[in-house]
């Protein structure tokens, strides 16, 4: 799949594709959400919503997030490569 194509699948510019591929910029959520299941990548787990939940696990779910981030700029990478 080329940029043009992974951009048409998502409704986004090609140049949205590179930003991400790049990481100058990030896939909103719909767009992340639609990647994640395009590329049959472990969905997210957002974890406690509570107010209270401590700064520790706060850093662990950003720590997380992170981690599928960059799992799926390695993806659009591959697929940009193709």
């Amino acid at each position: 799949m080329t940029r043009k194509e992974l951009a048409r699948y998502l409704n986004v510019c090609v140049t949205a594709v590179s930003n991400w591929e790049n990481n100058l910029r990030m896939p909103r959520l719909a767009e992340f959400i639609k990647l994640v299941s395009m590329l049959e990548l472990t969905p997210i787990i957002f974890g406690n919503k509570k107010e209270n939940m401590t700064q520790t696990a706060k850093q662990q779910q950003i720590a997380s997030l992170q981690k599928q981030l960059d799992i799926l700029r390695k993806k659009i990478q591959e697929i940009s490569a193709e």
